[in-house]
């Protein structure tokens, strides 16, 4: 996320842009070994719910399709998706951010409840507490009742309980928090994007007279937009238009 931030900058892209490409495609390879991390842990995260493992699929899916289009768009000399498709990708990202705020805040709220429960296994709370707090906490845990690698115990969600009962009410409100944040920012980058056409228009406008000086065939038209997805009326470029 951090150079990710860089790349949003106007004066670097204007001023520094091999910088801008260059570190286009660092952040691109991270983005990608970071959304295969996430896969890959989705199962054990913060309880390993289903609504965690299919919010982190989402997450993941919107995130990648967005960085494809964002490099397609590039590629074709369109701008302004190009920056649209980048946005979306980098707001999508930043519902991780945005989920720990909504998850905390809601772990404060139910602790005090004492009403909702994680479950988690015996080996994983021992590992948490330690064998002599766990069997105090926990005696269904305590090797002569139980094997401890395959009991789920019930844990209370308190934020102020021992470390276990934290994890829990960080546990019980994630999956919520995640689905949240991500429709959140979801809806957010649509109502951005919309609410700056003329930088859309701008960008679009160069694309066309870059596409029109590569000897493209559809000069500004030549990556993924609506008129060559949909039924929309056929784009008309303006006069000579701004440079980068």
């Amino acid at each position: 996320m951090f150079l990710a931030c860089f790349q949003f900058v106007p004066a670097i892209r204007q001023k520094l842009l091999i910088f801008h490409r260059i570190n286009g495609y660092v952040v691109v390879v991270l983005s990608v070994v970071a959304n295969v991390g996430a896969l890959m842990i989705a199962r054990r995260a913060f309880g390993g719910f289903l609504s965690t493992q299919a919010g982190v699929g989402v997450l993941v899916i919107l995130t990648t399709f967005g960085l494809v289009n964002a490099l397609y768009n590039i590629k074709r000399l369109q701008l302004e998706q190009h920056r649209a498709w980048m946005l979306r990708t980098f707001f999508y990202f930043g519902s991780i951010i945005t989920l720990r705020l909504i998850m905390f805040l809601s772990a404060l709220i139910v602790s005090p409840m004492r009403a909702y429960y994680s479950v988690m296994s015996c080996a994983n709370i021992i590992f948490i507490l330690g064998e002599q707090s766990t069997y105090s906490a926990y005696p269904i845990c305590i090797p002569s009742n139980v094997d401890p690698t395959n009991v789920q115990v019930p844990v209370v969600a308190d934020f102020g309980g021992n470390k276990a009962e934290i994890g829990a009410s960080l546990a019980v409100p994630f999956g919520m928090a995640l689905w949240l944040a991500l429709a959140m920012h979801a809806i957010g980058v649509e109502v951005y994007l919309r609410l700056t056409p003329r930088e859309h228009d701008r960008l679009r406008q160069i694309s066309y007279e870059k596409q029109l000086e590569a000897g493209m065939k559809n000069p500004g038209s030549e990556g993924l937009v609506v008129q060559r997805i949909g039924d929309a009326n056929p784009w008309v470029a303006n006069g000579a238009g701004s440079s980068l």
